[in-house]
């Protein structure tokens, strides 16, 4: 979980996995060797957690994308913005893609 890269900022905020994996490290690093058993139970369902995140992400991309874009714009700069959003949205799918590919599907 903590290995890999951050995702998109939404607007100024963070990402729900930027939250998760800052739980993670703290965690790890304030109960790892005073209370492991805490651990070995908070560990998975943040990790679960995280998939859950990755999986949220990537249907409201996936929705995003499904919208109907045939409206031909009447302008060079919203063309070039509907374009730029869909390479941004398909970039966003395919990172999401190759996460569960890594990390299986994780939750029950």
């Amino acid at each position: 979980m903590d290995e890999t890269r951050k995702g998109t900022q939404v607007y100024e905020g963070r990402t729900v996995c930027e939250v998760h994996r800052e739980m993670y490290d703290l965690l790890v690093i304030e109960l790892a060797e005073t209370r492991p058993d805490v651990i070995e139970k908070i560990v998975p369902l943040l990790e679960q957690a995280f998939i859950m995140g990755v999986k949220m992400n990537k249907a409201l991309a996936e929705h995003k994308l499904s919208q109907d874009y045939t409206e031909i714009p009447t302008d060079m700069e919203k063309s070039r913005a509907m374009r730029k959003e869909r390479i941004r949205l398909i970039e966003m799918l395919e990172e999401n893609n190759r996460t569960l590919k890594t990390y299986g599907d994780q939750t029950p």
